[in-house]
Protein backbone atom coordinates (compact mmCIF):
# COMPACT_ATOMS: atom_id res chain seq x y z
CA UNK A 1 0.00 0.00 0.00
CA UNK A 2 0.95 3.57 -0.48
CA UNK A 3 -0.29 7.07 0.19
CA UNK A 4 -0.85 9.62 -3.04
CA UNK A 5 -1.28 13.33 -1.75
CA UNK A 6 -3.53 15.11 -4.78
CA UNK A 7 -4.70 18.53 -4.21
CA UNK A 8 -7.52 20.71 -6.55
CA UNK A 9 -8.18 24.07 -6.77
CA UNK A 10 -11.63 26.20 -7.87
CA UNK A 11 -12.19 29.71 -8.62
CA UNK A 12 -15.72 30.89 -9.96
CA UNK A 13 -16.29 34.88 -11.02
CA UNK A 14 -19.98 35.83 -11.83
CA UNK A 15 -20.07 37.87 -14.60
CA UNK A 16 -23.90 39.17 -14.77
CA UNK A 17 -27.10 37.05 -13.15
CA UNK A 18 -26.87 34.72 -16.25
CA UNK A 19 -22.98 33.78 -16.88
CA UNK A 20 -20.25 32.75 -14.62
CA UNK A 21 -16.16 31.99 -15.30
CA UNK A 22 -14.50 29.35 -13.42
CA UNK A 23 -11.18 27.98 -13.23
CA UNK A 24 -10.64 24.56 -12.12
CA UNK A 25 -6.36 23.24 -11.64
CA UNK A 26 -5.69 19.82 -10.17
CA UNK A 27 -4.36 16.43 -10.27
CA UNK A 28 -6.16 14.40 -13.13
CA UNK A 29 -4.73 11.02 -12.30
CA UNK A 30 -1.71 8.74 -12.41
CA UNK A 31 0.48 5.46 -11.41
CA UNK A 32 3.53 5.00 -9.25
CA UNK A 33 4.63 1.32 -9.11
CA UNK A 34 7.96 0.23 -8.01
CA UNK A 35 8.73 -3.64 -7.82
CA UNK A 36 12.13 -3.48 -7.11
CA UNK A 37 15.11 -5.58 -8.74
CA UNK A 38 14.41 -9.03 -7.08
CA UNK A 39 11.32 -10.15 -9.30
CA UNK A 40 10.70 -11.96 -12.07
CA UNK A 41 9.57 -9.60 -14.40
CA UNK A 42 12.37 -6.58 -13.97
CA UNK A 43 13.56 -7.56 -17.46
CA UNK A 44 10.25 -5.70 -18.09
CA UNK A 45 9.86 -3.03 -15.77
CA UNK A 46 10.96 -2.23 -12.29
CA UNK A 47 9.32 0.83 -11.48
CA UNK A 48 7.27 3.91 -13.46
CA UNK A 49 6.14 7.34 -12.67
CA UNK A 50 2.86 8.35 -14.40
CA UNK A 51 1.50 11.74 -13.43
CA UNK A 52 -1.43 14.12 -15.20
CA UNK A 53 -2.59 17.14 -14.25
CA UNK A 54 -5.36 19.72 -15.44
CA UNK A 55 -5.82 23.20 -15.92
CA UNK A 56 -9.53 23.83 -16.71
CA UNK A 57 -11.13 27.21 -17.92
CA UNK A 58 -14.38 27.07 -17.96
CA UNK A 59 -17.65 28.84 -18.87
CA UNK A 60 -21.28 28.51 -17.46
CA UNK A 61 -24.70 29.92 -18.51
CA UNK A 62 -28.33 29.55 -16.65
CA UNK A 63 -30.96 29.17 -18.80
CA UNK A 64 -33.67 29.50 -16.71
CA UNK A 65 -34.67 28.30 -13.22
CA UNK A 66 -34.23 24.56 -14.43
CA UNK A 67 -32.00 24.51 -17.15
CA UNK A 68 -27.82 25.56 -16.84
CA UNK A 69 -25.30 25.09 -19.27
CA UNK A 70 -21.35 24.81 -18.95
CA UNK A 71 -18.21 24.43 -20.92
CA UNK A 72 -14.90 24.11 -20.48
CA UNK A 73 -11.17 23.53 -22.44
CA UNK A 74 -8.89 21.17 -21.20
CA UNK A 75 -5.43 21.67 -20.90
CA UNK A 76 -3.73 18.11 -19.91
CA UNK A 77 0.00 18.32 -18.37
CA UNK A 78 1.54 14.61 -17.97
CA UNK A 79 5.28 13.26 -17.04
CA UNK A 80 6.27 9.91 -17.97
CA UNK A 81 9.62 7.97 -16.37
CA UNK A 82 10.53 3.88 -16.02
CA UNK A 83 13.47 1.75 -15.79
CA UNK A 84 13.74 -1.71 -16.48
CA UNK A 85 16.17 -4.59 -16.77
CA UNK A 86 17.68 -4.22 -12.95
CA UNK A 87 17.92 -0.77 -14.05
CA UNK A 88 20.26 -1.46 -16.92
CA UNK A 89 17.16 0.44 -19.32
CA UNK A 90 16.08 4.13 -18.20
CA UNK A 91 13.54 6.28 -20.05
CA UNK A 92 14.10 9.77 -18.97
CA UNK A 93 11.60 12.33 -17.61
CA UNK A 94 9.16 12.93 -20.27
CA UNK A 95 6.79 15.59 -20.51
CA UNK A 96 3.61 16.78 -22.74
CA UNK A 97 0.90 19.18 -23.01
CA UNK A 98 -2.53 18.36 -24.90
CA UNK A 99 -5.65 19.61 -25.09
CA UNK A 100 -9.48 18.46 -24.60
CA UNK A 101 -12.88 19.84 -23.97
CA UNK A 102 -15.91 19.21 -22.00
CA UNK A 103 -19.44 20.01 -21.51
CA UNK A 104 -22.47 19.34 -19.08
CA UNK A 105 -25.94 19.81 -18.24
CA UNK A 106 -27.96 20.39 -15.42
CA UNK A 107 -31.85 20.27 -14.97
CA UNK A 108 -33.12 21.29 -11.35
CA UNK A 109 -36.50 19.18 -10.80
CA UNK A 110 -37.36 20.51 -7.23
CA UNK A 111 -35.32 22.55 -4.78
CA UNK A 112 -34.88 18.80 -3.18
CA UNK A 113 -33.74 17.01 -6.96
CA UNK A 114 -31.33 17.98 -9.51
CA UNK A 115 -30.01 15.80 -12.50
CA UNK A 116 -26.72 16.31 -14.44
CA UNK A 117 -24.74 15.13 -17.36
CA UNK A 118 -21.76 16.18 -18.43
CA UNK A 119 -19.02 14.53 -21.27
CA UNK A 120 -15.31 15.16 -20.98
CA UNK A 121 -13.10 14.14 -24.42
CA UNK A 122 -10.41 12.14 -24.50
CA UNK A 123 -6.87 13.62 -24.30
CA UNK A 124 -3.63 11.80 -26.25
CA UNK A 125 -0.77 12.51 -24.65
CA UNK A 126 2.58 11.80 -26.89
CA UNK A 127 5.77 11.74 -24.79
CA UNK A 128 9.37 11.92 -27.14
CA UNK A 129 11.57 10.66 -24.41
CA UNK A 130 15.32 9.63 -24.75
CA UNK A 131 16.47 6.29 -23.72
CA UNK A 132 19.69 5.59 -21.87
CA UNK A 133 20.73 1.27 -22.21
CA UNK A 134 24.01 0.33 -20.35
CA UNK A 135 25.36 -3.04 -20.67
CA UNK A 136 24.24 -5.39 -23.53
CA UNK A 137 20.53 -5.57 -22.42
CA UNK A 138 19.57 -4.55 -25.98
CA UNK A 139 22.68 -5.23 -27.36
CA UNK A 140 25.13 -2.46 -26.68
CA UNK A 141 25.48 0.54 -24.71
CA UNK A 142 23.42 2.74 -26.15
CA UNK A 143 21.68 6.04 -25.56
CA UNK A 144 18.74 6.80 -28.02
CA UNK A 145 15.04 8.38 -28.00
CA UNK A 146 11.52 6.42 -28.36
CA UNK A 147 8.48 7.85 -28.52
CA UNK A 148 4.99 6.75 -27.16
CA UNK A 149 1.10 7.68 -26.76
CA UNK A 150 -0.78 7.44 -23.73
CA UNK A 151 -4.23 8.08 -24.38
CA UNK A 152 -6.84 9.52 -21.07
CA UNK A 153 -10.16 8.01 -21.85
CA UNK A 154 -13.46 10.14 -22.51
CA UNK A 155 -15.84 9.83 -19.72
CA UNK A 156 -19.69 10.23 -19.63
CA UNK A 157 -21.37 10.87 -16.41
CA UNK A 158 -24.67 10.72 -15.10
CA UNK A 159 -25.62 12.36 -11.49
CA UNK A 160 -28.13 13.13 -8.97
CA UNK A 161 -28.77 14.70 -5.47
CA UNK A 162 -31.88 14.52 -3.64
CA UNK A 163 -32.19 16.53 -0.73
CA UNK A 164 -34.09 14.77 2.36
CA UNK A 165 -34.23 17.94 4.36
CA UNK A 166 -32.01 21.15 4.79
CA UNK A 167 -29.23 19.24 6.12
CA UNK A 168 -29.19 16.06 4.34
CA UNK A 169 -28.07 15.53 0.55
CA UNK A 170 -27.86 11.97 -1.09
CA UNK A 171 -25.51 11.70 -4.51
CA UNK A 172 -25.22 9.37 -7.24
CA UNK A 173 -23.06 9.03 -10.70
CA UNK A 174 -23.12 6.19 -13.26
CA UNK A 175 -20.39 6.43 -15.06
CA UNK A 176 -18.68 4.91 -18.31
CA UNK A 177 -15.37 5.15 -19.32
CA UNK A 178 -14.16 4.52 -23.27
CA UNK A 179 -10.96 2.93 -22.00
CA UNK A 180 -11.35 0.76 -25.31
CA UNK A 181 -10.13 3.34 -27.66
CA UNK A 182 -6.49 2.59 -25.93
CA UNK A 183 -6.01 -1.23 -27.74
CA UNK A 184 -2.37 -0.86 -27.73
CA UNK A 185 0.70 1.11 -26.38
CA UNK A 186 3.37 1.41 -29.02
CA UNK A 187 7.20 2.53 -28.54
CA UNK A 188 8.75 3.30 -31.58
CA UNK A 189 12.49 3.67 -30.91
CA UNK A 190 15.17 6.49 -33.03
CA UNK A 191 16.41 3.56 -34.22
CA UNK A 192 13.52 2.16 -36.33
CA UNK A 193 12.66 -0.26 -33.74
CA UNK A 194 9.06 -0.28 -32.12
CA UNK A 195 7.71 -1.98 -29.15
CA UNK A 196 3.66 -2.88 -28.55
CA UNK A 197 1.81 -3.58 -25.89
CA UNK A 198 -1.18 -5.26 -27.13
CA UNK A 199 -3.98 -4.00 -24.57
CA UNK A 200 -7.54 -4.89 -25.69
CA UNK A 201 -8.96 -2.93 -22.63
CA UNK A 202 -12.81 -3.08 -22.55
CA UNK A 203 -15.00 -0.07 -21.89
CA UNK A 204 -15.66 0.85 -17.80
CA UNK A 205 -18.66 1.48 -15.69
CA UNK A 206 -18.33 3.40 -12.64
CA UNK A 207 -21.00 3.40 -9.80
CA UNK A 208 -20.67 5.51 -6.96
CA UNK A 209 -22.94 6.73 -4.06
CA UNK A 210 -22.19 9.64 -1.38
CA UNK A 211 -23.62 11.88 1.20
CA UNK A 212 -23.60 15.36 2.08
CA UNK A 213 -24.31 16.16 5.42
CA UNK A 214 -24.47 19.58 7.16
CA UNK A 215 -23.00 19.63 10.79
CA UNK A 216 -23.42 22.94 12.07
CA UNK A 217 -22.77 26.14 10.73
CA UNK A 218 -19.26 25.88 10.19
CA UNK A 219 -18.59 22.43 8.71
CA UNK A 220 -20.25 19.59 6.42
CA UNK A 221 -19.16 16.09 6.67
CA UNK A 222 -18.87 13.64 3.75
CA UNK A 223 -18.47 10.18 3.07
CA UNK A 224 -19.02 7.91 -0.38
CA UNK A 225 -18.32 4.25 -2.03
CA UNK A 226 -17.68 3.68 -5.50
CA UNK A 227 -17.16 0.30 -7.37
CA UNK A 228 -15.42 -0.01 -11.00
CA UNK A 229 -15.40 -2.44 -13.27
CA UNK A 230 -12.49 -4.44 -14.70
CA UNK A 231 -10.76 -3.11 -17.92
CA UNK A 232 -8.95 -6.79 -18.70
CA UNK A 233 -9.97 -9.78 -16.92
CA UNK A 234 -7.55 -12.17 -19.15
CA UNK A 235 -4.35 -12.72 -17.79
CA UNK A 236 -2.28 -12.99 -21.06
CA UNK A 237 -3.55 -9.57 -21.57
CA UNK A 238 -2.14 -7.84 -18.58
CA UNK A 239 0.95 -5.82 -18.51
CA UNK A 240 3.47 -5.41 -15.34
CA UNK A 241 3.36 -1.10 -16.34
CA UNK A 242 -0.54 -0.94 -15.29
CA UNK A 243 -2.26 -3.89 -14.04
CA UNK A 244 -6.01 -3.42 -13.68
CA UNK A 245 -8.84 -5.14 -12.20
CA UNK A 246 -12.20 -4.57 -10.06
CA UNK A 247 -11.87 -0.97 -8.07
CA UNK A 248 -13.51 -0.43 -4.97
CA UNK A 249 -13.30 3.09 -3.38
CA UNK A 250 -14.12 4.46 0.09
CA UNK A 251 -13.89 8.22 1.25
CA UNK A 252 -14.58 10.52 4.00
CA UNK A 253 -14.19 14.17 3.52
CA UNK A 254 -15.47 17.66 5.46
CA UNK A 255 -15.65 21.02 4.29
CA UNK A 256 -15.61 25.09 6.30
CA UNK A 257 -16.17 28.23 5.03
CA UNK A 258 -12.53 30.25 5.63
CA UNK A 259 -12.63 34.33 4.81
CA UNK A 260 -14.77 33.39 1.73
CA UNK A 261 -13.26 30.37 0.44
CA UNK A 262 -14.49 26.88 0.62
CA UNK A 263 -12.33 24.46 2.22
CA UNK A 264 -12.62 20.77 1.22
CA UNK A 265 -10.83 17.73 2.79
CA UNK A 266 -11.33 14.31 2.23
CA UNK A 267 -9.28 10.88 2.88
CA UNK A 268 -9.83 8.19 -0.42
CA UNK A 269 -8.79 4.24 0.26
CA UNK A 270 -8.89 2.43 -3.03
CA UNK A 271 -9.02 -1.11 -3.27
CA UNK A 272 -7.20 -2.18 -6.50
CA UNK A 273 -7.98 -6.06 -5.86
CA UNK A 274 -5.37 -8.75 -6.93
CA UNK A 275 -4.53 -9.00 -10.50
CA UNK A 276 -2.83 -11.95 -12.20
CA UNK A 277 -0.35 -11.75 -14.67
CA UNK A 278 0.24 -14.50 -17.35
CA UNK A 279 3.26 -13.21 -19.71
CA UNK A 280 5.16 -16.14 -21.80
CA UNK A 281 8.86 -14.48 -21.86
CA UNK A 282 8.58 -14.25 -18.47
Amino acid sequence: STVSPTLGIFHSQQINEKIHLGLGVGVAGGSALDYGKKWAGTVLLNDIDLAVAQINPSVAYKLDERWSFGAAVQMSWASLEQTMGVGQVSVEESSDWAFGYNFGVMFRHSDALDFGFSYRSKVQHEFDAKVKVEGDLLGKPDTGKVNAEIDVPAIVDFSMRYGVNADLNLLASVQFHRWSDWDQTTFNFADGRNMSINRQWDDVWHLALGSDYRLNDDWRIKAGISYETSPQDDPNMQWVDLPVGEQWRYSVGASTEWNGYTLDMFYEYADLGTTDINIADL
